[in-house]
């Protein structure tokens, strides 16, 4: 089993439907076959937060919700990404990587 976080702005939660298009890139993009379980919500936006959740287990996927589609981090970018986290505890987890996202 493998976490999926999923990011939008407000932290929203999706809807089945929503889950399973995320599913079905992780699938594609990633060759993924393990099981993938869904953590969503308002406190997934918390950088402390989800920065814990990383730090126990880095072999997840974290799908961010943006104006240009859903974005897939996964892998080596999970380091990146807790790093991000610990830079800017105090913006939203969507707010930091979307930026950085945008500016890559």
């Amino acid at each position: 089993m493998k976490n999926v976080y999923i990011l939008t702005e407000e932290g929203r939660d999706y809807s089945k439907e929503g889950c399973q298009f995320i599913e079905s890139m992780i699938r594609e993009k990633c060759n993924e076959s393990d099981e993938l379980i869904y953590s969503m919500g308002k406190i997934y936006n918390d950088a402390i937060y989800l920065k814990e959740q990383l730090e126990k287990n880095k072999d997840v996927y974290i799908a961010i919700s943006m104006v240009e589609g859903i974005m897939i981090i996964y892998g080596e970018n999970i380091d990146a990404t807790i790093q991000l986290l610990k830079d800017f505890p105090n913006q939203s987890c969507w707010e930091s990587i979307s930026k950085e996202i945008n500016h890559a």
